[in-house]
């Protein structure tokens, strides 16, 4: 008698895929924008990449239930986290929940403006990682019980 039945297989599959995804998602877009910000203090950095690792955990986890809604949700959040990422460096702008409005309600004589090669590679970066994360998700979905387990949470 086994222990890991395909269930089991599903749950550690779905909290690798959350932690890798999570922990690179932390890498590439939080680190030099928590390190820009709290140059001052080594304590309050470390804190900030450990929240932003378990805020990027629960959103992996949370997405990997839905199927296609899932799938698209990530794909956006990296692209329009790419984008925050190159204003934040080019431009040190401080994010706030305002700047991701702002990013989709910005209109083509504003984006020429700011348009650059540098952009497009962080453009790229987001779509990069939004294909991976949408294509490495667990394809099985877990069953209603434990959906609701995980919301009762």
């Amino acid at each position: 008698m086994t222990f890991i039945n395909e269930n089991n297989n599903n749950f550690l599959y779905r909290l690798t895929y959350s932690f890798v995804f999570s922990a690179v998602y932390t890498l590439c877009t939080n680190v030099y924008y928590y390190k820009m910000i709290f140059d001052f203090s080594m304590d309050i950095y470390i804190k900030s990449i450990i929240l932003s690792f378990i805020y990027a955990f629960t959103m992996y986890y949370g997405l990997s239930m839905c199927k296609y809604i899932g799938k698209i949700l990530i794909f956006i959040i990296s692209i329009t986290s790419s984008i925050v990422l190159y204003f934040s460096i080019t431009y040190g702008v401080v994010q706030n929940k305002d700047m991701f409005a702002l990013i989709w309600n910005t209109n083509t004589h504003e984006i020429m403006g700011v348009f650059s090669p540098q952009l497009l590679l962080y453009l790229a970066a987001g779509i990069v990682l939004g294909i991976f994360s949408s294509h490495f998700m667990p394809k099985q979905r877990p069953r209603l019980l434990h959906i609701g387990f995980f919301l009762s949470l």
